[in-house]
């Protein structure tokens, strides 16, 4: 009997509840649909006009060049489809060998193992889902929520279970090689922008972000732990990101380059990001003179709009490789979008220092 992989989902229901994507966005984004796959001869033709073809490969590369961003979404989407199949099916084989190692059923192995990883229902857990849920952004209270969070979590319970001991299984595999090469984004980095890190690192991380979301606030942790832990093989490229319903944060986009200006950009970054709710233009130039910059130089920066316009190129950058959301971040070029946790992201570093080491 085959035991379906569960896999723990980013979007979520529970019963009526719907737990949202964490980012803050500008607008629905919908990918369009991927045009039909390759045929015997590996690229096949769509269309002709008189002596004229036009092949599969053509309208792939004119859909690049006239509409890159929505293309590149097309492409993260057939690839996170393919990447959660192929996870699910090397989850299964990793189970199959372990019962046959130890001579039992996967059946008997899940039942064995996966009890005592069922995490208990702890007001922090409750407290994270109504905290990510887009019933919060309604209104909807804390309290009134909590009943049907803990049951979902209660039903979440033995599939995350199963997971967790899929990837200690993964973790512990000497032969998994995973082939399935994911779409990337060529990054620019200009010489403006803000960077953390050696210039050679193997990683680079390039977030799009605004000072006054607050899944950028929650990303903003789990960035350092990986910088924490993989030290000087990580670069961090700041791109400014500010989203329109928030008034807030093109402003404070403006200021934090006007910091840049004196090699105070990651001071400010974390001011902005501990006062993300008080994010007026007196505070603004109150914060830089709390960080010792020369006042006057801070203030003519931002009330002459110095950097407005490199803030809507980093603005137009992002729109061009299909942003739209908050935080949207390339590691390698590989886009993470959302207030992810740390494992999804140590997940796709981890990838990318085994495919340069090998």
């Amino acid at each position: 009997m085959r035991v379906r992989i569960q896999s723990v989902k980013i979007g979520i229901l529970l019963v009526g509840v719907a737990v949202a994507l964490p980012v803050c966005a500008q607008g629905q984004a919908t990918a369009p649909a991927a045009s039909g796959g390759q045929g015997a001869a590996g690229d096949p033709v769509v269309a002709t006009l008189g002596d004229r073809t036009v092949r599969l490969s053509d309208l792939e590369q004119y859909w690049r060049e006239q509409d890159p961003a929505s293309f590149m979404r097309m492409k993260q989407q057939v690839y996170d489809i393919n990447r959660r199949v192929l996870d699910e099916m090397v989850g299964q084989y990793l189970l199959e060998a372990e019962a046959a190692r130890r001579n039992v059923t996967v059946e008997e192995l899940l039942a064995e193992e996966t009890p005592g990883r069922i995490q208990p229902v702890t007001e922090a857990r409750i407290r994270a889902v109504y905290d990510q849920s887009r019933e919060r952004e309604q209104g909807i209270t804390f309290e009134a929520l909590r009943p049907a969070i803990v049951q979902f979590l209660e039903r979440q319970g033995p599939a995350e279970a199963q997971q967790q001991f899929v990837d200690e299984l993964r973790r512990e595999s000497d032969d998994l090689v995973v082939r399935l090469e994911a779409p990337r984004v060529p990054i620019q980095v200009m010489a403006t922008d803000p960077v953390a890190g050696p210039a050679t690192a193997p990683i680079e991380i390039v977030e799009f972000a605004d000072f006054q979301c607050p899944y950028c606030q929650q990303v903003r942790p789990v960035i350092e732990q990986i910088v924490e832990k993989y030290g000087d093989r990580v670069k961090v490229v700041w791109k400014d990101f500010p989203l329109p319903s928030h008034p807030d944060a093109r402003p404070a986009a403006e200021a934090a380059q006007c910091a840049n200006d004196q090699g105070q950009f990651w001071p400010y970054h974390d001011k902005l990001f501990d006062n993300q709710n008080a994010l007026s233009v007196v505070n603004l130039k109150s914060w830089a003179a709390e960080l010792g910059m020369d006042a006057a130089e801070f203030n003519a920066c931002l009330d002459g709009g110095t950097h407005r316009a490199l803030v809507e190129a980093d603005l137009q950058e992002g729109n061009s490789y299909g942003v739209s959301s908050t935080p949207t971040v390339y590691v390698n070029g590989r886009a993470i979008v959302g207030a992810v946790p740390f494992d999804t992201f140590d997940a796709v570093v981890r990838e990318e220092l085994a495919v340069l080491e090998n």
